[in-house]
């Protein structure tokens, strides 16, 4: 009864409510106001990537088998994530492209240290020619 009365002093079809959630109706158009005010979910696989590209950096100075396969797994979630934001409009973009250059920059710590291995060994055994 309340809502006929406000309807026949506003006009019809013009009734609004004042918060979230609620259907406005104006000259025949209906809003559903959504209830997210814009948020976007982020990519789990930018997270990841960015979790194990922290883990190759500190990884490539202890363990380099460790290291090497925490970069690699940095750099494929990184660029994984990369297209999931693109594709799924999430965010994490950032994420994403931190845990690729620490994955890369892990695996070029990894790099280094296996060929210094390799020379040194060559030099203490005697195989350098």
């Amino acid at each position: 009864m309340m809502n006929q009365s406000y309807e026949n002093a506003v006009g019809a079809g013009a009734v609004q409510q004042a918060y979230a959630g609620q259907t406005y109706a104006q000259q025949g158009y209906v809003y559903q106001e959504s209830m997210d005010y814009g948020k976007t979910s982020t990519s789990g696989l930018a997270v990841a990537s960015l979790i194990f590209g922290i883990l190759s950096v500190v990884t490539s100075f202890l363990l380099i088998g460790l290291g090497l396969i925490n970069s690699l797994l940095a750099v494929a979630f990184g660029i994984a994530g990369i297209v999931s934001c693109k594709k799924n409009h999430k965010s994490g973009k950032g994420l994403a492209i931190a845990g690729l250059i620490m994955g890369l920059f892990g695996l070029i710590l990894v790099i280094v240290k296996i060929s210094k291995g390799v020379a040194l060994f060559k030099f203490v055994t005697g195989f350098v020619k």
